[in-house]
């Protein structure tokens, strides 16, 4: 954070000098998906000081095929701006992103309709970045219960995926 901004936020040195030193992180950028170039604004948060970014490629309202698609071009984005974002494999390229002042990107699932009823693409999508999923983005699902609807608690599909989540190592939300 410079001066400047200390200064036009009206934050203490002191704070500013904390929000320097952490590792900021943001779990969840809600995009609502329609081409790559919505992540121009990706810019918005590296200035603001943030380190990680977790973009929303999908949630349950939306065909999986469509989750797929948005990954894919999410994916395409990053690689076409190595200048300033980096995508996510591994802990250790958080913490490289943030020493080259690049914002270290991943992706994240709101509920589990992105599988489409297949325990596999667990393992698929991890291997494209996606680092944590929720089970149930307000309506129930083949994994479990809603917020917005009836309580019906995780299915067996759903204890099947946690188990899975944990295998490939993806954060269950």
């Amino acid at each position: 954070m410079s001066q400047s901004m200390t200064e036009t936020w009206g934050v203490s040195e002191q704070a500013a000098e904390l929000h320097r030193s952490a590792l900021v992180w943001d779990d969840h950028g809600g995009f609502g998906y329609s081409t790559a170039s919505a992540l121009e604004g990706l810019e918005r948060w590296r200035s603001a000081g943030i380190d990680y970014l977790s973009i929303n490629a999908g949630y349950d309202v939306m065909p999986w095929t469509k989750t797929l698609e948005a990954v894919s071009q999410y994916r395409h984005w990053i690689r076409t701006h190595p200048e300033s974002l980096l995508q996510v494999e591994t802990v250790d390229d958080i913490h490289r992103a943030r020493k080259t002042g690049k914002l270290a990107v991943a992706f994240d699932l709101e509920g589990m309709n992105a599988l489409n009823g297949d325990i596999g693409m667990v393992d698929l999508y991890y291997r494209l970045g996606v680092r944590q999923m929720l089970f149930a983005y307000n309506r129930n699902n083949l994994a479990g219960g809603g917020c917005h609807d009836e309580d019906i608690g995780l299915s067996d599909f759903g204890r099947a995926v946690i188990r899975e989540m944990n295998r490939v190592g993806m954060v269950v939300d």
